[in-house]
């Protein structure tokens, strides 16, 4: 009949809004977590009216109290854990500072050690000086050693405008360091006495036995000349002659390591380590003077081959 299709027309009509499917698991976690909030709300309320607790009162302090324990612990972990975090940071930083500081202490320890070091070698110098009162010695500093390696020379700081001129002699607060062989204005190169090309007329210093000292381009020296019957000993001090007008009488050049004597020859071979340690040289001192100094049968013979 037309009005059971009509009621049966309305009954059927879908309702306006649309209704969102919740599952009943999420539901019956959600009336448990709400019941779990009241209860809690009821026994804090419980407790500040009355003193004693019923029998579900106390039932449900048992069940929540170790909820409550948990939860207590895991906040006062991970703030715990948030805390040591941040101290951590902080000690990192610390860490970080102490070892900048450290390195900056080394680097001025390093500083005044090498300071101590220069004081004590211009102290010597100084020493040396003193001295030799009677020769005038201008300081100088070593600023390159040869590189190609084929000959025994150093550059140092002094030149032309300094008062330095070739074949001056230069010395160290140990002994005899070279001659000048080359001079620019503002520097002067110094052939060591290690070097092949180098020769010094010498004496034995306790027996006054005579030679010429020579390099040998390996750090070693040999004195030359000496007569076979010489008195020369290991351990002897080997000084300048004062000939030849270059180096002044009776600086120290080195100690006598070894003495060979033949069957048969003129000479003895005699061995002599430098006292002057080169591989260390730093500072040394020009012998400053106007012209060489020879002899006069030398001078008369010049002026004629002039």
């Amino acid at each position: 009949m037309p009005g059971a299709r009509g009621g049966e027309g309305r009954g059927c009509t879908p309702p306006q809004g649309i209704k969102v499917p919740v599952s009943r698991q999420l539901r019956n976690i959600l009336v448990c977590i709400l019941f779990f909030l009241v209860a809690l709300s009821l026994i804090s309320v419980k407790l500040h009216a009355q003193h004693g607790l019923s029998f579900v009162e106390a039932m449900m302090v048992e069940l929540t109290a170790p909820v409550e324990k948990g939860i207590r612990l895991v906040v006062n972990t991970l703030g715990d854990v948030w805390r040591g975090y941040f101290r951590l940071v902080g000690v990192q930083r610390e860490n970080q500072q102490l070892r900048e500081e450290i390195q900056e202490l080394r680097r001025e320890m390093n500083l005044y050690r090498e300071a101590a070091r220069a004081n004590q070698r211009l102290r010597d110098l100084l020493n040396f000086r003193e001295s030799a009162a009677s020769m005038p010695l201008l300081p100088a500093e070593v600023v390159a050693f040869d590189p190609s390696g084929w000959f025994q020379t150093v550059l140092i700081d002094k030149g032309q405008r300094d008062g330095l001129s070739r074949d001056m002699a230069v010395v160290s607060a140990a002994g005899v360091v070279g001659r000048l062989i080359g001079v620019t204005s503002h520097y002067a190169k110094v052939l060591l006495i290690l070097d092949r090309n180098s020769s010094v007329d010498a004496l034995i210093q306790r027996s006054r036995s005579r030679g010429i000292l020579v390099g040998l381009g390996d750090g070693r020296c040999s004195l030359r000349y000496v007569q076979r019957n010489d008195d020369v000993q290991v351990g002897d001090q080997v000084i300048t002659s004062g000939m030849g007008g270059v180096f002044p009488k009776g600086i120290l050049l080195g100690q006598v390591e070894k003495v060979q004597r033949g069957d048969a020859g003129l000479f003895q071979t005699v061995d002599v380590t430098p006292v002057v340690d080169f591989s260390r040289l730093e500072e040394v001192l020009v012998v400053l003077r106007s012209a060489p100094e020879y002899p006069e049968e030398q001078r008369r013979g010049r002026a004629g081959r002039n």
